[in-house]
Formats: structure tokens, C-alpha cells, sequence
């Protein structure tokens, strides 16, 4: 004859089975929440500006200058195409309007004016550029005959350590050579 339930093992099998209950429903919302994560996303309050910059036969512009000017406040943000000739100028302000201009030696740069952001958006704006020749200014490099950094006596680099420095340096045994410790250039090694 099976044992009489007595209220002590009645009271422990309803807890364990409250615990069981309560253990599975908080792994299941974890394991829900952890499923869900990746689908929910912070709100996002700026917009961006993207992309293709190619030449007149097509091929993408590498390296050319993308500026994205905000009309009312004046902030500048810059990009650089990349090797697909695409840009990306990204925590922008709604609102507008923009200007984007591109630029790039051996082709005339070219812009769009009035560009309106709305609140998260992603406005694509891309540009076929023609190539043209540049015109660039004379550039003249002229060196004097006293300027005292080209000098013909001075070959190489030098350290001048003057009285304010050696009256002022402080040496632990009053040594000379500790001295050079003020030049980059100069190496201290004791002789065997």
C-alpha cells in the first residue's frame, strides 16, 4: 500500500514544481529576448548622404573629394571615394537644405544644390564626372645665399647646447658628459 501523502511532501512537491514553472518561464524570455535582439534597433536621429562617383566612360573615381555642406549651419563633413568610387558621409542633421560637391585634379567638380535629409533617410546622390584639363599655378622655390638653415658648413644635424643650459641643467656628479642627454642625436656608452 502505497505511503499516505502527508503534508510536509505535498507542500515540497508544490514548491518544486512552482520553482520548475518559474525557472522555465524566465530561460524561455531570455532565449526570446536573445532571439528578438538583433531585430530591434535604437532610434535613429540623424541622416546620411551616399553614393557612386564615375568618370564619363563609366569607371568609378577613386579618391576624390565629397564635401556635404549644411546651407544653414555651414558644417562641413568630407568623405573620399573608395576603390568602387563610392562615398559615404554618415550623422548628418535632418533637415537641409545641403549642398554636395565633388572634387578631384583632372576633372571639373561638379555639385547639387537644395538636398533635403528627412530623419533617418539614406539620400543617394551620384555623379558622372567629365575629365578636364587643369591649369596649375607656377610654384617657385627660391633659397637665399646667407639663409642660415642651408648652410654649406652645417652637413648634417647638429645640437647647440648654450651657457643658460649648462648653468641650469641639473648633473648628478657634475659631469660633462651628462650633458648630452639634451641631444636626440648623441649616444652614451661607457668604454671597457
Amino acid at each position: 500500500m502505497p505511503d499516505a501523502l502527508t503534508p510536509e511532501t505535498h507542500v515540497r512537491r508544490t514548491m518544486q514544481k512552482t520553482w520548475f514553472r518559474t525557472a522555465t518561464f524566465i530561460t524561455v524570455g531570455l532565449l526570446t529576448s536573445f532571439a528578438f535582439a538583433p531585430l530591434v534597433q535604437a532610434q535613429v536621429v540623424t541622416s546620411e548622404v551616399r553614393g557612386t562617383v564615375i568618370d564619363q566612360d563609366g569607371q568609378p573615381v577613386v579618391s576624390a573629394q565629397v564635401s556635404v555642406t549644411d546651407t544653414r549651419t555651414g558644417v562641413k563633413r568630407t568623405a573620399i571615394t573608395n576603390d568602387n568610387g563610392r562615398y559615404f558621409v554618415p550623422q548628418l542633421q535632418p533637415g537641409g537644405p545641403f549642398t554636395v560637391r565633388v572634387e578631384i585634379i583632372g576633372y571639373g567638380p561638379q555639385g547639387r544644390t537644395g538636398v533635403g535629409l528627412t530623419l533617418s533617410q539614406a539620400e543617394t546622390v551620384n555623379f558622372q564626372l567629365q575629365q578636364t584639363a587643369v591649369d596649375l599655378e607656377e610654384l617657385v622655390v627660391a633659397v637665399a645665399a646667407n639663409d642660415a638653415v642651408f648652410s654649406a658648413g652645417k652637413t648634417g644635424q647638429s645640437t647647440t647646447i648654450g651657457r643658460l643650459e649648462i648653468e641650469t641643467f641639473p648633473t648628478i656628479n657634475r659631469n660633462l658628459m651628462e650633458l648630452t642627454l639634451l641631444s636626440p642625436y648623441a649616444n652614451q656608452f661607457e668604454e671597457a
